[in-house]
């Protein structure tokens, strides 16, 4: 893969990348910094990407990425002073709720979700990325899924 292709491919999926790097990472500067760590990470190893399609590739480079910076940072994403129970107006506080409810689940189950869901890959794709089976993904997000959909039911999310 040339450098040009490279810096074309990434042009067509800074926004998708963004925003994945967006719910991973608490603050949106960090996600900046992600997409940038991201860019340096993969000029530096343009020889070693020999794939047809280097999305796997760039969304498990940026997946290791958001999570050395999650370790390095140690956040927390308090759910405190959210009515959960009241209509979520605010984006912010509905950010809060969904990584407050993804950071509960096993890694390799909310990691299924953002890829699935907030970077609209296929199961295929995002198996690709985990080097995992597309069963094992399918199953890994049904039980996430499930998990959130019992703890929101815990908390009367649906009894508005």
């Amino acid at each position: 893969m040339s450098h040009e292709e490279l810096l074309e491919y990434l042009q067509r999926e800074k926004d998708r990348l963004f925003q994945y790097a967006s719910y991973r990472l608490p603050e949106t500067c960090d996600a900046e910094d992600a997409l940038q760590d991201l860019y340096i990470a993969l000029t530096t190893k343009i020889g070693q990407i020999n794939h047809a399609d280097p999305k796997p590739y760039m969304y498990r480079a940026l997946s290791n990425i958001c999570t050395t910076r999650l370790r390095n940072k140690k956040y927390h994403l308090p759910i405190d002073g959210i009515d959960v129970t009241a209509e979520t107006e605010n984006f912010d506080e509905e950010f809060r709720l969904i990584n407050s409810l993804l950071l509960k689940l096993p890694e390799e189950q909310s990691e299924t979700i953002r890829l699935h869901l907030h970077c609209e890959l296929t199961f295929a794709e995002v198996a690709e990325i985990m080097e995992v089976p597309a069963a094992t993904v399918k199953s890994r997000y049904r039980y996430g899924i499930d998990h959130i959909r019992k703890e929101l039911k815990k908390m009367n999310y649906f009894n508005k």
